[in-house]
C-alpha cells in the first residue's frame, strides 16, 4: 500500500520535482517519501534550498557535495541509480549549538531542473520553521524551485490552539500582523486556514497557484498540482477574512465544483 505517492498524486510513471514548505517534519517527511519511491525502484535525489541536518546512511545511503552544478552532474552520474536515494548539496557546516552534528547547505534553486533529468523523483526542503509546527513565511521564504510539479504543506496537529509566540510558532510577530491579532492569540483552525490557503502564506512561492488543498497523514496538508485554481478575491465576498499583510493583495481558493474532503478548511 502507497503511504505517501498514491494520497500525494505521484505516479511512478512520469517525473515529479516535490517540494516541502510549512511547519515542522519537512524533513522526516522528505526522506519517508524517498524511501517509498526507492523501494518501488525509482531514482530519488533528496535536497534543500535552505539547510537541514545530514541524513544518517539508514535515510541517505549516498551524500553528495558539490559547489558546482558540473560537479554534482558529473557525481550523480556515478553514484544514482534505480532503487537509490542521494542527498545532494552545496556545502556542508557545523550546527553553531552543536559543533558534533553537520548542517548541509542548500542548493541554489536553479540547480533542481538539471537534477530531474538524472532522477524519478526530486524532493525538496525548501523553507524553515525551527522545528516548529506552524508558521508564516517572511520575505524570503520559501525558496521554491519554478519546476515543482507539486507543494506539500506541512502543518503539526499540535498547532492547533497554540498561542502565537515565541516558542509555539515561528515568526509569530509576522503571523499576528498578517492574521491582525494580538500576540498570544490561540490559533483556531479558522487561523491556521487563512493562511494554509493562501498564496501570500503557506502557498506562497507555488509556481503556478493551481491547488485545492486536502488533508493528509499525520497533519499534513497537501497542494497538489491540479485541478482547482486560486483566484483574486475580495474581502466581502469571503465567509471569513482573507490573509493581508500589509501591502499585499487578498487572495483565497476557490472552490471547485464538486467539494473535496478538507475544502471547509478554506475561506
Amino acid at each position: 500500500n502507497s503511504l505517501w505517492q498514491q494520497p500525494f498524486g505521484l505516479s511512478p510513471t512520469r517525473k515529479h520535482v516535490v517540494s516541502l514548505v510549512g511547519g515542522g517534519g519537512k524533513t522526516s517527511t522528505m526522506f519517508a517519501l524517498a524511501k517509498e519511491c526507492s523501494l518501488r525502484g525509482q531514482k530519488v535525489i533528496c535536497t534543500t534550498t535552505t539547510k537541514i541536518g545530514a541524513p544518517s546512511k539508514d535515510l541517505s545511503p549516498v551524500l553528495l557535495i558539490a559547489p558546482t552544478i558540473q560537479e554534482m552532474v558529473e557525481k550523480l552520474g556515478r553514484h544514482l541509480v534505480p532503487g537509490e536515494i542521494c542527498t545532494v548539496a552545496y556545502g556542508s557546516v557545523r550546527a553553531p549549538h552543536d559543533p558534533t552534528l553537520m548542517k548541509l547547505v542548500g542548493i541554489p534553486a536553479e540547480w533542481v531542473a538539471t537534477l530531474r533529468d538524472f532522477a524519478d523523483v526530486v524532493i525538496i526542503e525548501a523553507d524553515g520553521a525551527a522545528h516548529l509546527p506552524f508558521k508564516m513565511p517572511a520575505g524570503h521564504e520559501p525558496v521554491v524551485p519554478s519546476c515543482t510539479t507539486e507543494m506539500l504543506v506541512l502543518i503539526g496537529t499540535d498547532a492547533l490552539g497554540a498561542p502565537i509566540q515565541m516558542g509555539s510558532v515561528h515568526r509569530p510577530e509576522l503571523l499576528t500582523a498578517a492574521l491582525g491579532v494580538p500576540k498570544g492569540t490561540p490559533l483556531t483552525a479558522s487561523m491556521i486556514a487563512r493562511v494554509a490557503c493562501s498564496p501570500v502564506g503557506l502557498l506562497k512561492g507555488y509556481p503556478t497557484f493551481e491547488s485545492p488543498l486536502t488533508p493528509a497523514p499525520s497533519g499534513v496538508v497537501v497542494a497538489p498540482s491540479s485541478p482547482a485554481s486560486l483566484t483574486p478575491l475580495t474581502p466581502t465576498s469571503l465567509v471569513s477574512p482573507p490573509l493581508t499583510p500589509t501591502g499585499m493583495t487578498s487572495f483565497s481558493v476557490s472552490p471547485p465544483a464538486t467539494p473535496t474532503v478538507g475544502e471547509a478548511l478554506c475561506p
